[in-house]
């Protein structure tokens, strides 16, 4: 019986984080379960997705790429279990050469695709926030005309959203190659939801007992949300960056120096969907969901939860919240979390890799003399350390002071 390969293209931001981290920390149960998940390294998945399209991140010379699909490729194929399962949101971009050439590469596999799907009232201000965190400078009203109506917006920021995003095209690409009963569109459960209900629908979907996919997941959320204020901030400075930085660069400074400071604060305003958008909401996604009942995928979930929630998408006209319009005093506070967080990043980095110093630091040679100096200095800088927390020390350095003033 040859081994079923399930395929899971995302969409992006439908959970997909959530779930390959989950499937990654499970792995072991998972192959001893008879499922493998491919891969030396949480990021093999990515590797390989990369070469399949051809993608290569700017600034990087793709040791790690080239060759990957066939590695992956290879381990999938050599699998003797029942099962295994190949997850990365890049292939929701494939097009039918390259998921023909995916599905030819797997050799006598059972392949499936699974699409997982979530409502547009929570997906546009996701990926709108994706982007802004990879670089890009458009105002969220900007993102949203352009999604809209390309013509009346930005070209680049549409692409960014329907070649990801047009599920009709996604789902036929797939089903040029797969009949229609093994591609499995998994629907994200409404806001509020509890996990759970993702990983059992994701289970049924690559026929797996739920209780297979309740290994621990990180402790920390993953991609959190950022505020109206902090998605502003980061807006506002890659505007100054100006495209400046490579992708490499632009992760290893902003994304892991910026952007956690900025996910790390609460109590700002959560960015939505204006209600001027409400009737192009509605429409797009009632047309989403009846395309989906007169298909004949197997959709796992309640259809119903692809249609907006008023009050999870959008806000009335009085409070809605442009980012782009935001006082500058409201930015301050982020702004200078941002700006230590890259401080202390680039020192604890330079710390680490500073060259050897010629001297032993131990004052060694200098003499009796040069040492008693330098111990007594060291040890008047720990006594002013000391007085800010110890009211005897506190009060002896006040009176001294005093008197040197009263002089």
């Amino acid at each position: 019986m040859s081994t079923r390969i399930y395929v899971h293209i995302g969409l992006p931001k439908t959970g997909t984080t959530f779930l390959q981290a989950t499937m990654w920390e499970g792995r072991d149960a998972l192959a001893e379960a008879g499922c493998l998940i491919p891969g030396e390294r949480k990021p093999s998945a990515w590797w390989a997705a990369s070469d399949l399209l051809g993608r290569r991140p700017r600034g990087s010379q793709g040791r790690k790429i080239p060759g990957a699909w066939d590695a992956v490729a290879t381990q999938l194929r050599e699998w003797t279990g029942e099962r295994a399962i190949f997850s990365e949101e890049l292939l929701s971009i494939a097009n039918r050469r390259q998921v023909r050439k995916l599905v030819d590469d797997l050799g006598d596999s059972e392949v499936h695709a699974v699409v997982t799907v979530r409502d547009l009232g929570r997906v546009l201000p996701s990926l709108w926030q994706q982007e802004i965190r990879k670089g890009r400078t458009w105002t969220w009203p900007e993102f949203l005309a352009s999604v809209r109506d390309p013509q009346q917006g930005s070209v680049t920021a549409a692409a960014a959203f329907w070649m990801r995003f047009d599920l009709d095209k996604v789902l036929g690409a797939w089903a040029a190659e797969l009949p229609p009963e093994r591609i499995h569109v998994v629907v994200l459960p409404a806001h509020g939801s509890p996990s759970s209900i993702l990983l059992e629908r994701f289970a049924r979907a690559v026929d797996l007992d739920p209780a297979l996919l309740a290994a621990p997941a990180p402790t920390h959320r993953s991609n959190p949300a950022l505020g109206a204020d902090e998605v502003e901030v980061l807006r506002r400075l890659n505007l100054r960056l100006a495209d400046s930085l490579n992708e490499r660069q632009y992760v290893r400074v902003v994304g892991n120096g910026v952007i956690p400071a900025l996910e790390a604060r609460t109590g700002s305003t959560r960015v939505q969907i204006p209600a001027e958008h409400r009737d192009w909401l509605d429409a797009t996604s009632a047309a989403l969901v009846e395309s989906l009942r007169s298909s004949s995928y197997d959709v796992i979930g309640d259809l119903d939860d692809l249609l907006p929630k008023n009050a999870d998408t959008t806000v009335a006209d009085e409070l809605q919240v442009d980012p782009a319009n935001r006082d500058d005093a409201a930015l301050t506070e982020p702004m200078l979390d941002a700006l230590s967080a890259v401080s202390s990043a680039y020192a604890e980095h330079w710390w680490r890799r500073r060259p050897p110093e010629n001297d032993s630091g131990n004052d060694t040679d200098g003499g009796l003399g040069s040492r008693m100096r330098a111990a007594t200095y060291r040890a008047k800088t720990r006594a002013l350390e000391l007085a800010e927390r110890n009211r005897a020390l506190r009060w002896l350095t006040v009176r001294y002071l005093n008197r040197r003033h009263h002089r």
